[in-house]
């Protein structure tokens, strides 16, 4: 006997039919229609398109890529990102992405980074100091960034993302204070003093905590 469907009433095929079939629905039996091709899958993207991605300027797009972004591996664009439009990032621990805005200082405007003990407040700090231009900017950048965070980034990666207590800070000088041990402050401080690869600083738009792995 050949295989029987229900009835149209029901608009749906119970019967088990092989997954590459699709159904259609007359007035009498719904059966099996032997020529419709089988979905594609969905093409994936290419190198390319990931890099224009991470960088968008669309917002929907932008969420998109944040909220699917894997950062537990490797970055394959690490440095080679442009520091004129927004980008999407991990921290440097793997645990937190985001989305940044397009780079408002880069490293040649950082004078002096030093770590160092703050005894008044217990505390390990890292004291920056800008030239001219950077002190400019800072200023600018902490106006616009009051009680938001602030991303210093090396090699597309994200170092520190302090929060802006208060702005806009004038005098060419800031303070980075934390959890830091002496160890960890003067490891950020000499990332940040480095100059074989170009720092950049940008406003954090959206963070997202990501799962230690």
């Amino acid at each position: 006997m050949g295989r029987s469907w229900p009835p149209c009433a029901t608009r749906r095929a119970r019967a088990h039919a092989s997954t590459d079939e699709s159904l259609r629905c007359t007035c009498a039996p719904c059966w099996p229609s032997p020529s419709a091709p089988s979905p594609r899958p969905p093409p994936q993207p290419v190198p390319g398109d990931l890099r224009a991605l991470r960088q968008s300027t669309d917002h929907d797009t932008q969420i998109e890529v944040l909220n699917s972004l894997d950062c537990a591996g490797a970055d394959p664009f690490a440095g080679t990102d442009d520091p004129s439009l927004p980008l999407i990032t991990c921290a440097t621990d793997r645990t937190e992405a985001f989305l940044l805005g397009p780079s408002r200082i880069d490293g040649r405007q950082v004078d002096t980074v030093i770590a160092g003990l703050n005894t008044r407040q217990a505390r390990h700090e890292i004291d920056l100091a800008f030239t001219a231009t950077g002190s400019d900017a800072w200023a600018s950048l902490t106006r616009d960034s009051i009680n938001k965070r602030v991303a210093f980034v090396l090699d597309s990666t994200v170092l520190s993302a302090p929060k802006v207590m208060q702005g806009p800070q004038m005098g060419g000088r800031t303070t980075i204070s934390g959890d830091f041990t002496a160890e960890s402050a003067t490891a950020l401080a000499r990332d940040i003093r480095q100059t074989s690869t170009p720092l950049t600083v940008s406003s954090v738009d959206i963070s997202v905590i990501r799962p230690k792995k």
